[in-house]
């Protein structure tokens, strides 16, 4: 019955402007219409009669014909957006009128096909869980235990993997079987969402749906950080900002427009540009709101402290699309275009950093965010850098400036690691045999020549330095004996991949004494620490494991869609809050609960839970 309606209306649809163009054509030539009216209100008839044959005939089962009836899930209704009433908040922004919030909370019932050996206890009973039949798309890595994630409602409606495996069918199929699918499956309003979900899918907050085709639901999502994000939302009235908190609260929304823009969050504020226009001021001006919309920084055109940059901080200096706003800690943001940056503190409204890259006496690299007022970075270019503190008020201290800050962090970042990461406040200077206990002295800057009587610096590599420059972790059971790489240390601990005697590739993990945790384990391309330092995560082409610190295996995922060939890719299949984020899937370590549908038409998929 189904398949005959969509037909019908398929048919509809197409005689609709064959009718019309015929009728054209004679009211030109003058020749009698009744003929073609009544086709064409017989057309529109048929059009009406089989859409409402066909909604009954589907809301009555759920699902198509030919296919058994599924448990309808519950609806979603607008909930969220009830934290701080009707009216806008005092000292919004202007023009911050709140738009569509795109905001839904779920109803009680949980999902079917949840994966996992969660305690039933701990199940909420009174919401939407994701499990392991629903596709996902664009999903985030976790942040303080939430993620972004985008999926069509139907999935989750209609017994998410049957529906995903419909529309694999309807895409791979011909034209017809496309229009039957989106005959059934379409909406006026969209079909498309947003959620923010918790480490065992739980749904905390859950956007409208949308009609957008993009690609893209959020074009914009930032990490909770401090228990608050924003996204933008692409709603089908427009593209609107939402902030939620960390319990699924949507606290403030507004319309994205060519006179605003949220450019980053980080410690509860949220830097926005505005553009005014009047009496007083003409342009942009920046300023910071909280999570209620409430100014916290005065909208204003801060003027530079540089002497070579005299200009005020225009936003449309630049253009939007070239601005990269960065979260430092400490209420201050980096606004950054190409090499140029600032640095503007929320709390004291002022610039207090203004830098160029290609400036020899300028910061080079972030080593520490600010934290206490103050923040570690180097200052220079190669063969001339040095350790500085930088405080939240701009001034800049010389901490360290020797053979160490010259020679070798220069050397670590260029040959070894651009981004010299520290971790814990410790950088791993990879082993070179050439550069092993080789002496250093400082040496001129003019001509490259050593001081005579300057103090000396024994260079070890294949170690940990702290930031003053002091060997803080050997590693003596590998350095000089085998080929091996160690990450950033993450909560105390790091993985190291090692090249044994045999030739293969093993993976561990070391503390900060230098001691080997477990036996080394073979047959691992990468290995990655998780960001709570807990988990190790080792990874080779088709599968990837994550094991405790004691070596016990806890999670192996075995997916075709898993490729690793080099080092430098491990980052993307490391442990997250608790939770393994697998190319288009997420799998929560503790329980082996698995969050989106893995298993595509030509890929494998098998999971073991120790």
């Amino acid at each position: 019955m189904t398949t005959l309606m969509a037909l019908l209306m398929i048919f509809s649809l197409l005689a609709f402007p064959v009718g019309l163009i015929v009728l054209v054509v004679k009211l030109i030539q003058k020749k009698p219409v009744k003929k073609t009216l009544r086709m064409l209100g017989g057309t529109v008839l048929v059009f009406f009669v089989s859409v409402a044959l066909f909604s009954t005939d589907t809301d009555s089962t759920g699902t198509t014909a030919g296919e058994p009836a599924q448990e309808p899930s519950a609806a979603v209704e607008d909930a969220a957006g009830e934290t701080d009433g009707a009216e806008p908040a005092a000292g919004e922004a202007d023009g911050a009128e709140p738009a569509a919030d795109g905001s839904e909370a779920a109803e009680p019932t949980a999902a079917a096909g949840q994966s996992g050996a969660e305690d039933a206890s701990a199940r909420d009973e009174d919401a939407i869980y994701l499990g392991d039949d629903i596709w996902l798309d664009h999903i985030t890595d976790f942040s303080e235990g939430r993620a972004w994630v985008e999926f069509s409602i139907n999935h989750l409606k209609k017994g998410s993997g049957r529906s995903a495996r419909q529309a694999v069918d309807a895409a791979m199929g011909g034209t017809l079987g496309k229009i039957i699918y989106g005959l059934q499956n379409g909406s006026m309003d969209g079909t498309q969402c947003a959620a923010v979900i918790d480490t065992h899918g739980k749904i905390v907050w859950q956007s409208d749906v949308t009609r957008e085709t993009s690609g893209y639901v959020l074009s914009e999502k930032s990490d909770f950080r401090d228990g608050l994000a924003y996204c933008l939302f692409n709603s089908n009235d427009g593209p609107v900002y939402c902030i939620v908190d960390g319990s699924g609260n949507l606290t403030y929304t507004q319309a994205k427009s060519d006179d605003f823009q949220i450019l980053g969050a980080g410690g509860g504020f949220f830097l926005v540009v505005k553009k005014v226009s009047g009496f007083e001021a003409e342009g942009w001006q920046i300023g910071a709101i909280d999570k209620n919309g409430n100014v916290v920084m005065p909208f204003q055109a801060f003027q530079t402290t540089s002497p070579d940059y005299q200009e005020p901080l225009g936003f449309d200096d630049y253009g939007s699309e070239f601005i990269q706003c960065q979260y430092m800690g400490d209420g201050v943001f980096e606004l950054r275009y190409q090499t140029f940056f600032v640095l503007l503190n929320v709390k004291t409204q002022k610039i207090i950093y203004t830098g160029e890259n290609t400036d020899r006496e300028a910061i080079d690299q972030f080593l520490t965010e600010f934290q206490d007022g103050a923040a570690t970075v180097i200052v220079g270019g190669d063969g001339d850098s040095k350790l500085c503190t930088l405080g939240a008020d701009g001034t800049l201290s010389e901490r360290l400036n020797n053979a160490w800050t010259r020679r070798m962090l220069t050397m670590s970042r260029s040959t070894y690691d651009a981004n010299a990461v520290y971790g814990d406040g410790l950088l791993f200077v990879p082993y070179d045999s050439n550069l092993d206990g080789h002496e250093f002295g400082d040496y001129y800057e003019a001509f490259g020549e050593e001081k005579p009587n300057s103090e000396p610096f024994i260079c070890h590599t294949g170690v940990y330095y702290g930031l003053d420059g002091k060997v803080a972790v050997d590693l003596p059971q590998y350095r000089g004996k085998h080929d091996f790489i160690a990450t950033p240390f993450q909560n105390g601990h790091a993985a190291v991949r090692v090249i044994g005697a045999d030739g293969q590739r093993y993976v561990t993990a070391i503390d900060k004494s230098g001691s080997t945790l477990f036996e080394p384990l073979p047959g691992f391309w990468a290995a990655g620490i998780s960001d709570d330092g807990k988990y190790l995560t080792a990874a080779r082409r088709g599968a990837v494991s994550v094991f405790d610190l004691t070596g016990k295996e806890l999670v192996e995922v075995k997916y075709a869609g898993i490729y690793m060939e080099e080092w430098d890719e491990e980052s993307q299949y490391n442990v997250r809050g608790g939770v393994l984020r697998a190319g288009d899937f997420y799998v929560n370590v503790t329980d082996g609960t698995v969050i989106g549908l893995h298993q595509e038409y030509d890929r494998e998929f098998s999971l073991r839970v120790n």
